[in-house]
């Protein structure tokens, strides 16, 4: 048979009444050596949030995030890559433009 492939809108972000909410983000790039998820939440430290790779060349991470609009981008080998999965963009003054999550 053949294999079925779901694909999820990127950033997935759990259901819960919580005020925190776990968000996981992912980003295909089976070539690259080294993926850091960068986030305003974190004041865009470069270094907290390496991600993972896994067998099917896709980077995650899980993230937990309080209520609020968000900014990332993912570090790719030391270049900065907005998430293309992610319609939902801004341009900001100093880093130019990112990736928007909402957490309701």
């Amino acid at each position: 048979p053949e294999e079925v492939y779901y694909i999820q809108n990127n950033p997935v972000v759990e259901i819960s009444d919580s005020h925190i909410k776990k968000v996981k983000f992912k980003y295909y790039n089976p070539a690259a050596k080294d993926v850091n998820f960068i986030t305003s939440q974190d004041n865009w430290s470069q270094f907290t949030n390496s991600m993972t790779l896994n067998d099917d060349g896709y980077w995650e991470i899980s993230i937990n995030f309080k209520k609020g609009i968000w900014y990332y981008y993912f570090l790719v080998d030391g270049k900065k890559v907005v998430d293309i999965e992610n319609p939902e963009k801004k341009v900001l003054r100093d880093i130019k433009e990112v990736s928007v999550v909402n957490i309701h």
